[in-house]
């Protein structure tokens, strides 16, 4: 048996990231997203595997919006969301989930080049909390 390697490619292995956000700029999440993975450069695509986002509960939840989104914009059709991640009265620790945005059409795309992936509050800036929150990213810089 005999293999051909076609193309070699320069993608990496899987990489991690943390960014810790202060409870002040939580309560600007949906304004002021907070970058989480710049972009890669021309050919190269984020390609988010999996995040794990942490809350250091203090002493008031927040209120208002309580979902985390991670995204690259309005062209990706896959966000990763944490449903109502600060409505949290203890700290925690949540695994969010993949959500597509419905079918790919021959448009559309869920991975996109050169993208920087942030994290943001999915509709409106919270009210009132005053909890630090974390996310861990896995992600993979991939060649498209």
């Amino acid at each position: 048996m005999s293999v051909e390697v076609i193309r070699a490619t320069s993608e990496q292995g899987l990489l991690t990231k943390t960014v810790t956000i202060s409870s002040a700029d939580v309560l600007q999440l949906n304004t002021s997203p907070v970058s989480l993975v710049d972009a890669p450069g021309a050919g190269k695509a984020v390609m988010i595997v999996d995040a794990i986002a942490s809350i250091d509960f203090n002493t008031a939840p927040y209120d208002t919006s309580g979902n985390l989104r991670i995204e690259g914009g309005d062209e990706y059709q896959i966000r990763w969301v944490a449903a109502g991640f600060l409505f949290a009265t203890k700290t925690r620790h949540v695994r969010g989930f993949f959500n597509s945005l419905g079918g790919v059409t021959a448009g559309e795309t869920q991975i996109v080049e050169n993208k920087e992936i942030f994290v943001k509050c999915e509709s409106a800036d919270p009210q009132n909390g005053d909890s630090d929150i974390s996310i861990k990213v896995y992600y993979r810089i991939i060649d498209v």
